[in-house]
């Protein structure tokens, strides 16, 4: 193994032209090659350049990077110019080269100046015979430290572009100016490329953030909720058989929500015992929602100890006629419902047909097995805007469209 080492250190020496007898730390770069750095089971001159680009990285250097981006044929996506790890210039320049094909521009502004470039002192010039932009920013006076984004530019894909396809960007003709205490400093250029997407295949849904909330967390302050990043929220509307029992900061909640557009949707808290008793909870909640819009789902929240304690045809029956009732009315129900009890209390006939709601705290995914909208993952989450803990949801479906599309929800108030 050792003769193997010397011999292959010893070529990738001559083929990079590097002395064999070099320093310490010449030698220790060197050696970085002999693993297998890309995971391809072999150790060659494509290893050494990731180790050696490791071995750049080591020192703190500068990164600007040009972003991927992905979209369908005659869509316009944007690519951003960032720099990270800066250690303070005085001033930029930069080139971003791209494929011809691209469109400069489209529907959108052809450019946007970064959040760490001076707008009024910034020089961009589009090129677009060259399939270039070039950008040239100075700073504000001193030591730019800023990391971030420089700069914005949107590109329409062709028309013709075949799924799968893509196309490079690059970044040239780059500049660092840097006060003269600074010395040289190193830096990685990271190119990106434009994919281009089958427009036939639906794109995954990201899932969003969002909140459930009752009285318990007293008065909201929505705009803080909404700046703070929650894309949604589910509020309650109440519990029992009787629409006196509205819970107390329902309408106050629906109309700082969607002021302050969150999108909702409401639950309605179970203490049903009998389908009889379920159809009682589904009429007194058709009766507090009446006249409002909701781009979220009903939920009908089973969890009540004596309802559990219950056989799976019981429960399941329970769980049916309320949904019965709600669907029939129009709106998108979901049922919420622990992991555990999901599996050992709801048939499968209802789990199938129903829409699902899980709550399951404290784990990296739910124990439910079953196909599920949203997970409640937990119930001490601090969000700006609530005093106190907050229960927290991660959604998985595009339920706006959903109920929109199906004209349910009492959407078609929203137009």
């Amino acid at each position: 193994m050792n003769k193997r080492r010397s011999f292959f250190a010893t070529m990738m020496a001559a083929i990079l032209g590097i002395s064999t007898y070099c320093s310490p730390l010449a030698a220790s770069a060197i050696d970085q090659t002999l693993a297998d750095w890309n995971g391809d089971g072999v150790i060659d001159v494509f290893d050494f350049v990731l180790a050696k680009r490791e071995s750049v990285a080591a020192k703190n250097p500068m990164q600007l990077a040009v972003s991927d981006a992905a979209g369908t044929p005659g869509e316009t996506v944007a690519v951003d110019i960032t720099l990270q790890g800066n250690p303070g210039h005085i001033s930029t320049g930069v080139k971003l080269t791209y494929d011809s094909s691209l469109v400069l521009g489209g529907e959108a502004l052809s450019y946007e100046i970064g959040e760490v470039a001076d707008a009024e002192q910034t020089m961009v010039v589009l090129l677009p015979e060259e399939a270039a932009v070039y950008c040239d920013y100075p700073d504000d006076g001193g030591e730019a430290v800023y990391n971030g984004q420089i700069l914005r530019v949107y590109f329409t894909i062709p028309e013709d572009a075949q799924p799968g396809a893509q196309y490079m960007l690059g970044l040239t003709n780059v500049r660092f100016e840097q006060n003269a205490t600074l010395g040289d400093v190193s830096y990685l250029v990271q190119r990106g490329k434009i994919t281009v997407e089958d427009p036939s295949v639906a794109k995954p849904f990201e899932p969003l953030f969002g909140i459930d909330v009752s009285h318990w967390q007293g008065d909201i302050d929505w705009m803080a909720v909404k700046e703070s990043g929650v894309n949604y929220a589910i509020l309650r509307a109440g519990y029992g058989r009787y629409a006196s029992q509205v819970d107390k900061q329902f309408y106050q909640n629906y109309e700082g929500a969607t002021a302050a557009g969150i999108p909702v949707g409401a639950y309605w808290y179970s203490y049903a015992m009998s389908p009889a008793e379920a159809r009682l909870e589904a009429k007194a909640c058709l009766e507090v929602i009446d006249g409002l819009s909701f781009e979220y789902p009903i939920a009908f929240d089973f969890e009540e100890p004596e309802q559990l304690a219950l056989s799976v045809a019981e429960c399941s029956a329970i769980i049916e006629a309320f949904c019965d009732e709600m669907e029939a009315a129009g709106y998108f129900v979901t049922l919420y419902c622990s992991s555990y009890y999901l599996t050992n209390k709801v048939s499968e006939e209802v789990r199938t047909e129903q829409d699902i709601w899980v709550a399951h705290y404290n784990v990296s995914k739910p124990s439910y097995t079953g196909a599920y909208g949203m997970w409640q993952y937990g119930c001490t989450g601090i969000v700006p805007g609530i005093a106190g803990d907050v229960d927290c949801n991660w959604c998985y479906r595009d339920y706006p469209t959903i109920i929109r599309n199906a004209g349910l929800n009492n959407t078609a108030a929203l137009q």
